[in-house]
């Protein structure tokens, strides 16, 4: 059972449809469409390594670990989600997700109250919407929790892009709400290891790199 406090009400969250635009995810708000905070780093990222790891195994086989590992973050992330609500489980997963998730579970723990799960947040300033895993208190500071999952451990330097993820994910909230998050948290699963917590400050060196991101996926869009 979660340890936390649940306090859903805090914030006036509301949730919005998608639709899909050129490839890429869009948030339908009440008067502005917006492309998700997922697509504009996916669109923008430099994915010489992903053309490489082809060419080396094969592009089935690519898209079988693809696959698999996308299904996983899924069923990982709503095994979470249920147990922060304490629902029953009612999905179908595999040992291994449950594995990685009952790993997870003690970082889970950690966080004090939360305020807001699955919830949208956009910024009419960048322009970018996104979906937040979880808006909480963890070490007694309002903070912007990501869950991620992975096969292999990771270390703080490489994961620059769930850094602007979560950056943007705080800046929305400060503009939708008027709140002064800067503090974000990463809760990675990894594949028979134990899990991986990192803890970081908003800085301007990432609202730096989430601007030139916001840009670049502007001047491909617009072709």
């Amino acid at each position: 059972m979660f340890k936390g406090k649940l306090n859903l009400t805090q914030y006036d969250y509301v949730d919005y449809d998608t639709s899909t635009i050129n490839g890429c995810r869009h948030y339908v708000l009440d008067n502005a469409c917006y492309p998700s905070i997922t697509s504009v780093l996916g669109k923008t990222s430099n994915h010489d390594w992903y053309d490489k790891w082809i060419d080396r195994v094969g592009k089935d086989e690519a898209e079988r670990k693809s696959k698999a590992a996308t299904d996983r973050g899924t069923n990982v992330h709503l095994l979470l989600e249920s147990f922060v609500l304490n629902k029953p489980i009612d999905f179908e997963y595999s040992e291994s997700e449950y594995k990685m998730f009952k790993t997870m579970i003690p970082h889970v723990n950690k966080i004090q109250e939360v305020v807001g799960q699955e919830v949208v947040l956009y910024s009419h300033q960048l322009e970018i919407a996104g979906r937040c895993d979880l808006i909480g208190y963890f070490d007694n500071e309002l903070s912007i929790i990501d869950y991620k999952t992975s096969n292999y451990p990771k270390n703080k330097n490489d994961i620059e892009d769930y850094w602007i993820q979560t950056t943007f994910y705080a800046i929305a909230h400060n503009e939708m709400f008027n709140t002064n998050i800067t503090n974000l948290v990463i809760i990675m699963g990894v594949n028979n290891k134990l899990p991986l917590v990192f803890k970081s400050k908003i800085n301007q060196s990432m609202i730096d790199k989430l601007n030139n991101r916001r840009n670049q996926f502007k001047e491909i869009s617009n072709g």
